[in-house]
């Protein structure tokens, strides 16, 4: 298939119908281009080592900022407002769409809430999470792993952000929808407004949660949405961006 698709017409499109065949179309793509523009996808690909490692320390001028618009482009520009309100809104603040200083300061605030004390409180919660999930599993002649690797994760997300199990039958659809219009380089124009609508639900169920625990005492046990809610001595994440923290990426 490599053969089949020179390098100047190659896009993210192919990524899935290529499967490990896309490797070989890299390595062509290294060879010839490697900061590559891809105009269908409106995004660079870099393809060698050397470049990207410069990139992730800072040396070359590469952003995140244009990592909210890159799936919705699908969708007329004058349209955005009307059809995807909520990414509009909440998506530029997400963490990994911002570049530094913000997003420094950002995610100085947000790792307190992953901090090692916190995770070894949550340690015993995953462990019984395992051994329910796989119990619900022992009268199955047929096991399909990703129900416990979906739950697992999901469950641990919800204990951390203090969200009650009953929400996960919907954090797994957010998150379906989520990966499926943004996660993909050309997603229909449904699938960008199923996504729209699912972090429309999300900062619903936030809000009122950021807010009330912003005015609780702090609790030693608290989850980690009343850490990223804390003012330290040089910052607060603000309400909007505190939501699009709090979306799936």
């Amino acid at each position: 298939m490599a053969d089949l698709i020179s390098v100047p017409e190659f896009d993210l499109t192919y990524a899935g119908e290529l499967g490990d065949r896309l490797f070989p179309v890299l390595n062509a793509l290294r060879e010839s281009d490697p900061i590559h523009w891809d105009e269908k996808s409106k995004c660079w690909i870099v393809t060698r080592h050397e470049d990207i490692s410069d990139a992730l320390q800072g040396k070359v001028p590469m952003s995140n900022v244009r990592l909210a618009q890159a799936s919705i482009l699908v969708i007329p520009r004058e349209e955005w407002a009307t059809r995807l309100p909520t990414l509009m809104r909440y998506a530029p603040y997400h963490v990994t769409n911002i570049d530094p200083l913000v997003h420094t300061r950002m995610r100085l605030l947000l790792t307190k809430a992953f901090s090692r004390p916190v995770v070894e409180r949550i340690r015993p919660y995953a462990r019984n999470t395992v051994v329910e999930l796989i119990q619900r599993l022992r009268d199955n002649n047929e096991i399909e792993f990703s129900y416990v690797a979906l739950a697992l994760p999901g469950m641990v997300l919800l204990k951390l952000l203090g969200l009650p199990d009953e929400i996960y039958p919907r954090l797994r659809k957010w998150a379906h929808d989520v990966m499926q219009g943004l996660g993909v380089a050309q997603p229909k124009q449904e699938w960008v407004e199923a996504t729209d609508r699912a972090c429309s639900e999300m900062t619903a169920e936030m809000l009122p949660l950021i807010a009330e625990r912003r005015t609780r005492p702090h609790r030693p046990d608290d989850s980690c949405l009343r850490w990223s809610t804390r003012r330290t001595a040089r910052t607060v994440l603000a309400m909007r961006r505190l939501s699009g923290c709090c979306m799936l990426p």
